[in-house]
């Protein structure tokens, strides 16, 4: 940066003096960059939050996803009824039928979140207000069923097809 010489009269009889000057810049111009700043921080951080909540919502959609998916396998593997039952804020994967030491040993339980409620509903089921469990058999089917998601992040909502149990997104939205 160069440097501005400029010439100030003196009040003694000494002749001018130079006086240096450097160019820099001033408090209040900081001042309002700082403000400027924290402006656009403020417009951007909600917006930010957005995009973290759809992929805490995205993480807990496949989370679940897998654990149907685990079931639905287990069954095919086993050759053996496995069943989904929703137990005091778990969700439970149990075999059906008769125990068997080599599969019953390990009980599979999904376990939600802080403030996150997974909800089952039936809609080929011939009771009104049917168990809450969902059904896979060995075949690679499943009954069908639709999974309601609410949570901190947002909700969601799946669609389980019965032949191919594999879900259709019916709902995804974020906070």
């Amino acid at each position: 940066m160069r440097a501005r010489l400029r010439w100030v009269a003196s009040s003694s009889n000494l002749g001018p003096v130079r006086k240096f000057r450097p160019r820099a810049f001033t408090l209040i111009e900081i001042a309002v960059s700082i403000a400027l700043i924290l402006l656009i921080l403020a417009i951007a951080l909600p917006a930010l939050d957005g995009i973290f909540a759809a992929e805490r919502l995205q993480r807990s959609m496949e989370t679940f996803d897998a654990f149907v998916a685990q079931a639905r396998e287990r069954s095919m593997a086993d050759g053996r009824v496995y069943v989904l039952a929703w137990d005091n804020r778990k969700i439970r994967m149990t075999a059906d039928g008769p125990p068997r030491e080599d599969l019953d040993a390990i009980e599979q339980v999904f376990t939600p979140g802080d403030a996150e409620s997974y909800s089952l509903l039936l809609p080929s089921a011939i009771e009104k207000d049917p168990a809450p469990e969902w059904t896979f058999w060995p075949t690679g089917s499943c009954e069908p069923a639709t999974i309601l998601y609410k949570g901190p992040s947002g909700s969601w909502e799946l669609r389980y097809s019965a032949l191919s149990a594999r879900p259709t997104i019916r709902s995804f939205i974020a906070k």
